[in-house]
């Protein structure tokens, strides 16, 4: 009885330890519901209700806005990435973060809605499952997103494959279908002839092969590009140039395409255990984030005539953002600068990848052997016990009835809740009291008896926290 509650005693001494060391701080930024950690999840692993939460979600949104450019939310995101200076910051080491930065606010719009959405996180479109189905793309067949655009109608998607009017949801640009009318308009898709999607392989090489940031965002391109496979054929402007046909960022596919990027970066990030660098010494490792621009004719002639305060993307550079979000006063930058050295962590803004039992891209891009023993648990879920569908909503809702040693500690790291510090006290100090009560009575009687067989406890899964 007494090597029992010595077990225990040790078990609520170690788990006190690993609690009160824990970094209970790790969100800094997310106000929106933050005892409810952003889970970002596979669209192809989600339930059809738990898509739907995306997609209502949008809907809501686009009818608080009441079809104005100054009032709508998802116009107010969007018209970042419509800006003119959007193609400079893809030039740049800051665009990356850029780009999470605005799928971030969208995501926090959906929460801001609150019920049923205040847990809501933006989740993946892995979209190497569509190389060798880019005729007919699996985004397209899963349900509530729509398909391809009439052919007949400049490629519309509203009323042809997805079921809702422009009316309802509309963007501000590509006004060219029989009944739009600024800047109530439709969206448009049209799947590129003869388009090559990446495969997992391809992206797992980059991410895995090129271990500076140099490199690893230089390449990162070649994953950039997967999302234009719906924005159809090259248009060519003024200037000769081949510009993409349709605008991407009031199209919803275009944040669970950057959520995967994001995705990209934080496995590359994790896995080459930058997360381990204090983001206040990252200008110390250059091979976790060095500052470039590779475009000399706007970067240094600065050919475009853009202000100075917009060709900057140091660490701790305001980063520069147009359209109409800053004029928001619920969006972070209307109230502060943004850096890169802010958004680093993920963990600082509340965001964590579900990896579920680690099959499909994980295993196929050759990153489970490469990420074996690095994975830090503030930053990816993995499950390869098999029992992500039976653990995922009670980590949701932040519930702690599952009391496998994992989900305890993720617990206690996600919410640093000081009433689980208490409760978990009393049960040290409780446990650690009847301990010493018993062998001091056995003691007396000297029939005091060790019994040290570890298979009386059964086993513990460890747990790598950083």
């Amino acid at each position: 009885m007494c090597t029992q509650l010595s077990f225990l005693c040790y078990l609520a001494l170690t788990l006190l330890f690993r609690l009160t060391h824990c970094d209970q701080s790790l969100n800094e930024f997310d106000t929106y519901h933050a005892d409810c950690p952003r889970i970002r999840r596979a669209w192809h692993l989600l339930s059809d209700a738990e898509r739907d939460l995306y997609i209502s979600g949008l809907m809501k949104l686009r009818e608080n806005g009441q079809q104005n450019v100054d009032i709508d939310e998802v116009i107010a995101i969007g018209s970042v990435h419509a800006d003119v200076y959007a193609p400079f910051i893809h030039k740049t080491s800051s665009y990356l973060f850029w780009h999470g930065y605005l799928t971030w606010e969208l995501e926090s719009r959906i929460r801001n809605l609150g019920g049923k959405y205040r847990c809501f996180a933006m989740p993946y479109w892995d979209f190497t499952l569509e190389a060798g189905r880019e005729d007919h793309p699996l985004i397209f067949e899963l349900g509530g997103l729509g398909g391809d655009g009439d052919p007949a109608n400049h490629h519309q998607v509203n009323g042809y494959s997805w079921p809702f009017t422009t009316q309802q949801y509309w963007t501000p640009t590509d006004c060219l279908a029989d009944d739009d009318q600024y800047p109530i308009c439709s969206v448009k898709r049209a799947l590129r002839a003869g388009f090559v999607m990446p495969t997992a392989q391809q992206i797992g090489d980059n991410i895995i092969n090129n271990p500076t940031f140099a490199d690893f965002a230089t390449f990162s391109h070649i994953s950039g590009q997967a999302v234009h496979l719906i924005d159809g054929d090259d248009q060519m402007d003024s200037n000769g140039d081949a510009v993409y046909q349709f605008t991407q960022s009031y199209e919803p596919i275009w944040y669970l395409f950057h959520s995967m990027i994001q995705y990209h970066q934080a496995i590359w990030t994790d896995c080459n255990q930058y997360d381990q660098i204090a983001v206040d010494e990252l200008e110390k490792h250059p091979e976790a984030f060095q500052p470039f621009c590779n475009a000399y004719d706007t970067c240094t002639l600065n050919n475009n005539g853009y202000p100075e305060r917009w060709l900057q993307w140091e660490l701790d550079d305001p980063m520069h953002f147009g359209g109409k979000l800053i004029k928001h006063e619920w969006s972070f930058i209307n109230q502060q600068d943004l850096t890169v050295r802010k958004l680093y962590s993920l963990p600082k803004w509340n965001i964590i990848y579900d990896l579920a039992d680690g099959q499909g891209f994980y295993t196929d891009a050759g990153l489970k052997e490469w990420c074996d023993g690095k994975l830090n648990s503030s930053w990816f879920i993995l499950d390869e016990r098999g029992e992500e569908s039976m653990n995922y909503d009670a980590r949701k809702r932040g519930s702690f009835l599952d009391l496998s040693a994992q989900n305890v500690l993720f617990g206690f790291v996600a919410f640093g809740s000081v009433a689980w510090l208490g409760f978990v006290s009393l049960i040290v100090f409780g446990v650690c009291a009847m301990c010493y009560m018993y062998g001091y009575k056995t003691s007396d009687r000297n029939t005091l008896k060790t019994d040290h067989q570890s298979s009386s406890y059964g086993s513990m899964y460890s747990v790598y926290i950083s």
